[in-house]
């Protein structure tokens, strides 16, 4: 009889680094967006090649933001995959939107771009395409697409962290792009956390500040 072996679907790694770094901010006092945090935002920043990164609790309060950050609202239609984390529609639906969901590509499993100009109507304000398993969507395709139809664009990039390259074009075209540190990811913040990115001001200071209840992110004093 051939033995039952249980393999896991994911396995964080933690070392000794790790810990040190959560024991001082344990003995910091400061649990909450202290230093640490915003060391963090300038590095991942600078590591996706944005100029803008704001940390969130999870990978979905970073795609909620992002859909309030750019204004899509009640009876708006967004075009996406339904090869994803429900995560990715929902964000929608907490605002009203419509996710309206195009094929995937069989061979990377991403949005299928050739048919989306097919679906978009009067109502379509933008594309939330998924880099699925890391597989990054078609950026030049999605690009054009965004440009002729003068649609906004929200990566979840969730599931694809790493440096941005010809090969690993990320980030590219969306005017905010999202990823997840959820256990299951390459980068694991303790279980839950999620930073949005982008090079547009104005959007950064929008979610920095609905990430604080809307509070200004203005310094006083």
């Amino acid at each position: 009889m051939v033995p039952k072996i249980k393999i896991p679907l994911y396995q964080p790694v933690f070392d000794k680094e790790e810990e040190k770094a959560v024991i001082k901010v344990i003995r910091s006092k400061k649990l909450s967006r202290g230093p640490e945090i915003e060391q963090f935002e300038k590095d991942f920043a600078k590591f996706v090649c944005k100029k803008y990164a704001i940390a969130v609790n999870s990978g979905t309060s970073g795609l909620h933001l992002a859909v309030k950050a750019l204004g899509w609202e009640e009876g708006d239609e967004v075009i996406t995959t339904p090869y994803s984390f429900v995560a990715s529609s929902n964000v929608l639906l907490y605002e009203k939107i419509t996710p309206i969901f195009v094929d995937i590509n069989q061979d990377t499993l991403n949005l299928d771009l050739k048919r989306v100009a097919n679906i978009i109507s009067k109502n379509t304000v933008g594309i939330l395409p998924v880099h699925i398993w890391g597989l990054p969507v078609d950026a030049d395709k999605l690009g054009s697409l965004k440009k002729h139809y003068n649609l906004s664009v929200l990566e979840d990039a969730s599931q694809a962290i790493g440096k941005p390259s010809d090969l690993f074009p990320f980030g590219r075209v969306g005017e905010i792009s999202v990823y997840s540190f959820y256990e299951n990811k390459q980068i694991t913040t303790g279980g839950e956390g999620g930073i949005i990115v982008t090079d547009n001001k104005k959007l950064a200071e929008v979610c920095r500040s609905l990430r604080d209840q809307g509070r200004s992110t203005k310094k006083i004093g």
